[in-house]
């Protein structure tokens, strides 16, 4: 339960008043970084409690390949998702159970610069070059930045 949940319900406990009813998605399993991209890459997390019923189902179907999706240019291609979805007459609730697994790491590197850019020296020290090397994980962000310098 997120930490504004916890904070409303334990309010309406002090209070008396019963809580609002308020749409969740709740995440497990991520760090941070890997929460923030997923859920800013997930449809279901932008539904309010209003949203029509079809509407939310059809999100969560969505909700599993959404996730890994988000997790891909991290080097997870094979993490272990578990989704569930409570809808009822106040609001929808689901979560999202995630076990990360082993991220893709580069086995053996090999960039080949040929034509006219081998003689150029600016192609000796491309930045993020070193990003790439056997053993690391393989981040998008690394291998796009190399490819754009």
């Amino acid at each position: 339960m997120s930490v504004h949940r916890q904070l409303v319900f334990a309010l309406a406990l002090l209070t008396g008043v019963p809580a609002a009813a308020a749409a969740a998605l709740d995440i497990s399993g991520l760090d941070e970084a890997l929460e923030r991209n997923v859920r800013a890459f997930v449809s279901l997390d932008d539904e309010p409690c209003d949203a029509e019923d079809w509407l939310i189902r059809r999100r969560f179907r969505a909700l599993e390949k959404q996730t890994r999706q988000a997790l891909e240019p991290f080097g997870y291609y094979q993490p272990g998702i578990e989704t569930q979805l409570t809808t009822g007459a106040r609001c929808w609730q689901a979560s999202l159970a995630v076990e990360l697994g082993e991220p893709v790491r580069y086995r053996s590197i090999d960039i080949v610069i040929s034509g006219a850019a081998a003689a150029d020296a600016a192609f000796d020290n491309l930045p993020r070059r070193d990003a790439l090397q056997p053993g690391k994980v393989l981040l998008h962000a690394d291998y796009d930045a190399l490819k754009r310098a």
